[in-house]
C-alpha cells in the first residue's frame, strides 16, 4: 500500500536527500567538533544535558495569548491546498503505451511485459536459493514492464528482447558485471524469457513528452551566451498547449509539427531559426539558425481531473474519495498555518547565556564541516589554511542565526505540550519511531542503505532520539492547533 504522508519532517527528509547527492550524511548532531579556535575532534553524536534541562521551563521564557486570540488565514490554507491537490493529480501521470497490431516486432522504446527466469550458463555454477529467487519474476501474475532501451536491466538484456512479438519466447544470454555482487559478478547467465505484451507510445497532441535537446550552431562560431544556451538540458513540453513556446526563443508548433508520430528514444533532427530581435541577446546583428536533435525521453498522459477511483489507488484505499482526501489535506494545512500563526504571536525572553554558548559553538561547528568538511586529519598548517576568515565568518553568521532560533523553537513547543497537557510516552514514541522508518525504507530505501541504516535502532542512532522525540512532539502538538485558533 502507498502510505500517504504530509509531515513536519523536512529536517530528517534534508538530511537523507542532501546525503543522495553527496554520499556524506550530516545534520547539526553529527558534525565535527571544530571550535574557533581551530580544535578538532571526530564527528559525535551529541546529545546536551544542559539544553534538555533548559527546556523543562518553558514557561518562564514563553509568553502567547489565548488561542482564541490567535487568526490564521483561511486564503493561505486553500491556496496550498490547491497546490498539493495540482501535485497529486500530476502524479497520477501514466506512460501512454498503446498496443501493437499483433505480430508486430518489439523496437528500441516499446514496452514489453515480460516474465523471466534465470539460471547459469555453466551447469557446474552453483547459485544459492536466495539468488536464484531473485533471478526470476514467474510467481508475480502481472509481469514485468520493460522499456527497451531504459537501461534497466543488465547491459546486453534489452537489447536482445528487440524483435520480439507478444507471446514470444526468448532465450537472453548475459554476463553479470564484474562488481555486480560477490556471487554473481562475472557470472554468465541464460534468462528464458516470455513476451506478454508490446505496446508502444508516440507522440500526439493529447500527450506530454520530456525531451533532450542538443542545440549545434549551423554556421559561424558561437557567442559566450549562445554556448551557454546550447548546453544539452531537458526540457518538458505539453504538446496540447500550443501557446505555449519551445523553450527561450523558438516558435513552438514549428517544433510541435516536427515531433508528432516520433516514438520514445527516437531523435528528430531540425533546424530552428532565432529571430534578429532574439539574435541580438544573444550577441548577434542578424537571425541565426541553430540545429536541433531532440530526443523524446518521455511520453505520459495527464489526468484532466481526479476521481474517486483514482484517489482510491493513489493512496491503498487510505482515502476511498477525493473529499476524504481533499479534507485530510485541508486539516494538515490548517494545522500548519495555524501553528505560523502561533509562532508569529509568541514573544520571548533572554536566552540563557550557557544554553546560547552550546547552541552556537553546534551551529558553528556545523558550518565548518559543511564548507570544509572533517578536520580531524589535517595537519595545523593545513586546517589554518582552510579556516580563512571568509569560511569564519560564514559560520559565526550561520550560528547567530541559528542559535536563538533553535531555542525559541524548542522552547515553544514545550510550552505548547505543557499548555495542551500532551506526553509524548514511551509506547507512543516507539509507535512513531517504526512508523517513520518504515516510511523512510519505503520511499528512501538506497540511501538508507548506503548510510548504513538497516534498522529501526541504528535510524534513531542516526538522527539521535533527542531530535527524534523533538520531532514527534511538534507533530502531535501541532496536529491540535487547527481547531483552537481563530480563522479569517
Amino acid at each position: 500500500m502507498k502510505k500517504i504522508l504530509i509531515t513536519l519532517l523536512s529536517l530528517l527528509t534534508a538530511v537523507i536527500l542532501a546525503f543522495a547527492l553527496t554520499s556524506c550524511g550530516d545534520t547539526s548532531d553529527t558534525t565535527g567538533s571544530t571550535t574557533p579556535e581551530g580544535s578538532t575532534t571526530e564527528a559525535p553524536v551529541t546529545k546536551n544535558p544542559v539544553l534538555v534541562t533548559a527546556y523543562d521551563k518553558p514557561e518562564e521564557y514563553v509568553t502567547l495569548p489565548e488561542f482564541s486570540q490567535i487568526t490564521a488565514s483561511n486564503e493561505k490554507v486553500q491556496t496550498e491546498v490547491d497546490k498539493y491537490m495540482a501535485s497529486i493529480l500530476a502524479e497520477m501521470s501514466r506512460d501512454d503505451f498503446r498496443d501493437l497490431p499483433e505480430g508486430t516486432q518489439a523496437e528500441k522504446g516499446d514496452c514489453v511485459n515480460i516474465h523471466y527466469t534465470g539460471r547459469a550458463k555453466d551447469p557446474s555454477v552453483t547459485l544459492s536459493a536466495e539468488t536464484l529467487k531473485g533471478m526470476t519474476n514467474a510467481d508475480d501474475k502481472a509481469g514485468y514492464d520493460l522499456i527497451l532501451g531504459s537501461g534497466r536491466f543488465i547491459p546486453g538484456f534489452e537489447e536482445q528482447l528487440i524483435g520480439a512479438t507478444a507471446g514470444g519466447k526468448v532465450s537472453v544470454d548475459v554476463t553479470f558485471p564484474d562488481n555486480y555482487s560477490e556471487e554473481l559478478g562475472g557470472v554468465a547467465v541464460i534468462f528464458e524469457v516470455t513476451v506478454n505484451k508490446v505496446t508502444r507510445a508516440t507522440v500526439s497532441k493529447d500527450n506530454v513528452v520530456a525531451l533532450s535537446v542538443l542545440y549545434t550552431l549551423k554556421e559561424g562560431e558561437a557567442t559566450e551566451k549562445l554556448t551557454a544556451f546550447m548546453a544539452a538540458h531537458e526540457i518538458d513540453i505539453d504538446l496540447s498547449a500550443t501557446e505555449e513556446e519551445f523553450d527561450e526563443y523558438f516558435d513552438f508548433e514549428t517544433v510541435t509539427a516536427a515531433l508528432i508520430g516520433a516514438k520514445l528514444y527516437s531523435t528528430v533532427k531540425m533546424d530552428l531559426t532565432v529571430a534578429v530581435e532574439d539574435a541580438k541577446e544573444l550577441g548577434y546583428e542578424s537571425e541565426i539558425t541553430l540545429s536541433a536533435e531532440i530526443t523524446v525521453v518521455q511520453i505520459v498522459i495527464y489526468p484532466k481531473e481526479m476521481t474517486d477511483a483514482d484517489i482510491n489507488a493513489y493512496t491503498g484505499g487510505q482515502y476511498p474519495t477525493v473529499e476524504a482526501f481533499t479534507k485530510y489535506v485541508t486539516d494538515h494545512y490548517k494545522d500548519t498555518y495555524a501553528y505560523d500563526a502561533v509562532i508569529e504571536a509568541a514573544t520571548y525572553g533572554e536566552i540563557p547565556k550557557e544554553v546560547y554558548d552550546i547552541l552556537y559553538q553546534q551551529y558553528y561547528d556545523s558550518s565548518i564541516y559543511n564548507q570544509i568538511g572533517d578536520t580531524s586529519g589535517m595537519t595545523a598548517e593545513e586546517l589554518a589554511a582552510k579556516l580563512t576568515d571568509e569560511v569564519k565568518k560564514k559560520a559565526e553568521d550561520f550560528a547567530k542565526e541559528n542559535a536563538t532560533a533553535e531555542y525559541q523553537d524548542r522552547m515553544l513547543v514545550g510550552y505548547l505540550a505543557n499548555k495542551l497537557e500532551y506526553t509524548l510516552t514511551e509506547e507512543r514514541y516507539k509507535t512513531l519511531l517504526t512508523d517513520m522508518y518504515n516510511y523512510y525504507l519505503e520511499v528512501y530505501y538506497m540511501q538508507l542503505y548506503y548510510m548504513g541504516i538497516t534498522s529501526v535502532e541504528l535510524f534513531e542512532d542516526y538522527f539521535t532520539e533527542e531530535s527524534l522525540r523533538f520531532q514527534f512532539t511538534i507533530d502531535e502538538v501541532v496536529s491540535r492547533l487547527g481547531e483552537l485558533v481563530s480563522w479569517a
